[in-house]
């Protein structure tokens, strides 16, 4: 899987592929992958906001959680 993001703002930010030794995609996973390099991107450029597709992963308790903080 592609991972990316992109600013109409800011431009192109960074992407990567979903790695094959990281297994599947879960919260847990997907957090410690993902959310560092988001948090990364949303912390320089503070007036973005995050929109995601809603999968069912990304809606749990621990990646709201971690969105709020």
């Amino acid at each position: 899987m592609f991972w990316g993001y992109i600013s109409g703002k800011y431009g192109k930010g960074r992407g990567l592929f979903w790695e094959k030794e990281w297994g599947i995609i879960m919260t847990k996973s997907y957090c410690e992958y993902i959310i560092s390099i988001l948090f990364n991107y949303l912390f320089n450029y503070p007036r973005l906001s995050y929109q995601q597709d809603g999968r069912a992963g990304y809606n749990t308790v621990i990646m709201l959680a971690l969105l709020k903080s």
